[in-house]
């Protein structure tokens, strides 16, 4: 419902009061007044700090910039590193940069520079001055005598030594000042120096305290060697356990060797006893020539040679001579004799192979045996084997090591020599003499100091201003008084936002305030305010802000109505004023009812502004229809864009929620009516108080008849202000200052 610059500027300013605005004109007529002093000291700061920078000694720096780097190589790491590099992060920049600032480095530092009598280090060089003197006799400095010679020049050497890691790198600045440029980048490059000698150094210590450490080592190692191993041999010739082929022990290989010799006999076994089998198998079937074992016999390929002779001269004896013939009958009986002998030859190749065959039979059985007499043997030396290998494991244990031992001293040994192991850091920019001193920077210190100096002398004759209290705006309530317009604009003339500023009036010197005219109230009209046109009118504004302030309820806003009996007396002037007399006491809205004389438009810059009437019909929210008055603090709701003649007609549950949400949110409701007789007894009921607008006596029957009927629709507290009788006099009177000014 608040505007950006609305209600919640009001509690800056109302917490003051009326008179505690800064008057801003006064501020710059003051400055302007005092423009040559400020001038004057302005330039004279610049001069000063022209002078001074001209006359300091100039400081030059230098800077020299190292990388963090691991810089070593497959021919300088050792044999014994393996897996990647390690990474570096900013913690170990970090660490770096606090060894460059170490004491160690920076007394080496101090030697090679020779800053010892140097009179820009040594403080004591030219000797104490009475002030340090002073300083000293009374404990507020160190006596520098009382330290040594480096420790006196460490501290101005820590001063004009600068050492920062580059952001978002592994560089490291070295800078150092000092007055003499040579000497300066001398400095830097001496520190980035001395930084790459002390690593170098400590990895060359380590190296050799590693070698001192493994020659140390090995002679023991080899001793404890030499012992181990002589237990070794020791226990093997004690429990028989040699060793032969293959690194196995003999008990162990003669039993492989018999069960290869076991595996053979019984194969030579199973073929002869098959062979045999085959041969008898065949006697019995007849085909002995079929088993190649018969057929590949010299003896029996004789015979069956002859046989086959046989069968070809019995073959051609048969073609002469019968079966029965002697001669066939001889030959037969050859042909038996050989066949017999064939079959002989065959039963005694198969007896052969039987014989074969048992013989193979008992070589297994000989050799079952000894082969369990020999896993007997083999059993029993296991556990002479386990202590055995036990032995040769703390033998073999010593000679890794040993080993290990002397290859690490061999590598340690070679990187004692110079340049073996290089540090983990190199420099990437050498300082060069610097032509162009870092302090003091004249320009940048001469403007600064005349700035300062400008604002400062500004700030003292603005504060002076505040303080004497001539730089706020003090309302006339007593000492100055306004006289009558000039020239009184038509009635019913709201004013323009800068005429209650500057009215067009004649301001005398101290006048005297004339009395209110006091009236005759009528026994049916209560006590009226009446505003004289013919003078100020000052009591009578106090009287009705003072009565305002009196009717605001606790909990919310009050609720002000100003309404008049008839057309041209000046009621929509009385209400802008009210409005902006009442904002100086807490926040206030100045509404507008009156469709038919519409005159808040004026006050605000929009040219056809939302108001009232556009959020009863909701066609608009409270941040479009609340504007600001371009002559005051005051929030302004005209009546609106909406052309409906009478737009408030069956809103009343509307206006009296709209009333409220104003209530709440601001400290006065002032609610310009228009005439009486267009008021709805709704609105009058809620109103906290009534202002009702006259103009003439307070006898004047409409006056009388308006007030009447207000009462008759509720309406608790009903003030009756008269304005003059001439036309135009409230008006004149309030655009003269009037109640804007006299609040």
């Amino acid at each position: 419902m608040r505007e950006a610059d609305g209600p919640e500027n009001y509690g800056q300013d109302h917490g003051r009061g009326a008179g505690t605005e800064l008057d801003l004109g006064t501020l710059a007529a003051a400055l302007n007044r005092k423009k040559f002093l400020i001038g004057g000291i302005t330039l004279l700061a610049f001069v000063v700090a022209m002078v001074g920078v001209n006359m300091v000694k100039p400081r030059y720096t230098a800077q020299s910039k190292v990388l963090i780097e691991n810089r070593d190589n497959p021919f300088t790491r050792l044999s014994t590193q393996t897996g990647s590099e390690p990474s570096i992060d900013q913690d170990g920049v970090q660490s770096q940069v606090q060894l460059i600032m170490s004491r160690d480095l920076a007394r080496d530092v101090i030697k090679k520079l020779g800053l010892l009598g140097n009179p820009e280090f040594d403080p004591i060089r030219q000797g104490l001055g009475p002030v340090k003197q002073f300083f000293v006799m009374l404990g507020l400095a160190r006596n520098p005598t009382q330290y040594s010679p480096e420790d006196r020049v460490l501290e101005n050497y820590n001063r004009e030594l600068l050492v920062y890691p580059v952001r978002g790198s592994r560089v490291i600045a070295i800078e150092f000042s000092s007055r003499d440029p040579q000497l300066a980048a001398k400095g830097a490059n001496t520190v980035a120096s001395a930084y790459l000698d002390a690593l170098e150094n400590q990895k060359r210590d380590v190296s050799l305290n590693a070698t001192k450490w493994l020659s140390a080592a090995i002679d023991p190692l080899r001793q404890k060697l030499a012992t181990a191993e002589a237990k070794v041999e020791a226990y093997k010739a004690s429990s028989g356990l040699y060793v032969g082929a293959n690194n196995t022990s003999i008990t162990t290989q003669q039993l492989s060797e018999l069960n290869t010799q076991l595996s053979a006999a019984r194969s030579q076994q199973s073929d002869l006893q098959a062979r045999a089998g085959v041969i008898r198998s065949a006697i019995k079937s007849g085909r002995i020539f079929d088993v190649s074992e018969i057929a590949n016999n010299e003896i029996v390929r004789k015979l069956i040679e002859n046989r086959a002779n046989l069968h070809t001269q019995i073959a051609q004896e048969g073609r002469a001579l019968l079966p029965g013939h002697p001669r066939m009958k001889e030959l037969a009986a050859q042909l038996a004799g050989l066949d017999t002998q064939i079959k002989a030859a065959a039963e005694r190749a198969a007896r052969t192979l039987e014989n074969d065959a048992r013989v193979a039979g008992a070589r297994v059985t000989s050799l079952t045996e000894t082969i369990d007499q020999q896993k007997e043997r083999v059993s029993a030396a296991n556990e002479s084997e386990v202590q055995l290998r036990a032995l040769e494991r703390d033998a073999k244990s010593l000679r890794d090591q040993l080993e290990s031992y002397l290859i690490r001293n061999n590598e340690a040994a070679a990187r004692n020599v110079a340049n073996a192991a290089p540090p983990d850091a190199r420099i990437i920019s050498q300082a060069i003499v610097p032509d162009t001193p870092t302090f003091p920077k004249k320009l940048p210190i001469m403007l600064i100091t005349a700035i300062s100096a400008l604002l400062l002398s500004a700030g003292t004759v603005l504060a002076r201003e505040i303080m004497s209290g001539r730089a706020y705006i003090v309302p006339e309530t007593g000492a100055a008084a306004v006289a009558p317009a000039l020239a009184a604009p038509p009635a019913e003339t709201v004013p323009e936002p800068g005429e209650a500023v500057s009215p067009p009036v004649a301001v005398v010197e101290n006048p005297p305030l004339p009395e209110l005219i006091p009236t005759q109230v009528p026994a049916q009209v209560p006590a009226q305010l009446a505003l004289n046109g013919d003078g100020a009118y000052s009591q009578a504004v106090q009287a009705i802000v003072a009565e305002m302030r009196a009717v605001k309820p606790a909990d919310r806003g009050a609720i002000i109505l100003v309404a008049a009996p008839a057309p041209g007396v000046g009621a929509s002037s009385i209400a802008v004023n009210l409005g902006r007399a009442l904002v100086r006491n807490g926040r206030c809205v100045l509404t507008e009812f009156d469709r038919q004389r519409p005159s808040l438009q004026r006050l605000i810059a929009v040219g056809e502004p939302h108001g009232l009437a556009d959020v009863i019909a909701g066609t608009a929210g409270f941040a479009e229809a609340i504007h600001r008055d371009r002559g005051s603090r005051l929030h302004i709701i005209p009546f609106g864009r909406d052309t409906r003649a009478a737009p408030f007609d069956g809103h009343a549950e509307a206006v009296s929620r709209t009333l409220g949400a104003l209530s709440d949110t601001y400290d006065f409701v002032v609610c310009d009516m228009g005439l009486v007789d267009e008021i709805g007894a709704d609105i009058v009921r809620r109103a906290d108080a009534v202002l009702l607008v006259a103009r003439g006596d307070e006898t004047e029957p409409r006056t009388v008849d308006a007030y009447h009927l207000l009462k008759d629709r509720g309406a608790g507290t009903v003030s009756v202000i008269l304005t003059p009788e001439r036309p135009g006099m409230a008006d004149a009177a309030n655009d003269a200052g009037g109640l804007s000014q006299m609040a």
